[in-house]
């Protein structure tokens, strides 16, 4: 109040916002503010195949850049009703059929590639692990459009559950807003800023 005072200038706050969490976290923790300014997100099957690489902790490199392009294959044949836990049991019958996934690349070029069991199972660990965070029923898939809108502040607040969550819907965000903004479907200016971003 004293900054504003030597500014001599008067706030005015901030009216057009919203508090985005993952549907799957107890909202009795955000105490104190108004429950109409909190708005809970799901993750959805028809994210960035690159954002699933936020999942991937402790694997090797391969590993990692192997998952976007499997998922991406089975993307590209799944049907409207499909969800994440339907690309998670078609990787279990792909990985108990030897190990061996079909790809598809940025470039749509189709190909094969073989999985290292431990690498299979510490991505399908993973991939069990994240599926509370897709497909929540009553939440919202937030993607570039809920931000990109002028005056507005959006804060995605991942909580106590939120590295895994947080990765996948940085990536997905980031990577659409980024297109958005370089296809020129946006001139909305935007600051972007990530607490503690060394954890993402």
């Amino acid at each position: 109040l004293e900054e504003w005072k030597i500014l001599d200038k008067e706030p005015k706050g901030i009216e057009n916002y919203v508090v985005y969490y993952p549907a799957n976290t107890d909202i009795s923790v955000y105490q104190g503010l108004d429950s109409d300014y909190l708005e809970a997100v799901t993750l959805s099957v028809g994210i960035e195949p690159e954002a699933l690489t936020g999942l991937l902790q402790g694997i090797s490199d391969i590993g990692a850049q192997n998952l976007p392009d499997i998922f991406r294959y089975w993307q590209s044949r799944k049907t409207n009703e499909d969800t994440f836990h339907d690309f998670v049991n078609y990787f279990v019958n792909v990985g108990e059929d030897g190990y061996r996934f079909p790809t598809l690349n940025s470039r749509e070029d189709q190909s094969e590639v073989p999985l290292h069991p431990s690498t299979y199972n510490n991505i399908l660990r993973n991939l069990n692990e994240a599926a509370v965070f897709f497909d929540n029923e009553g939440a919202v898939i937030l993607n570039e459009t809920n931000i990109l809108e002028q005056g507005k502040m959006s804060v995605l607040n991942v909580g106590n559950k939120g590295l895994q969550f947080g990765s996948i819907m940085l990536r997905h965000l980031l990577h659409n807003i980024v297109e958005a903004k370089s296809l020129g479907r946006s001139e909305v200016p935007i600051l972007i800023i990530i607490d503690e971003v060394h954890n993402f």
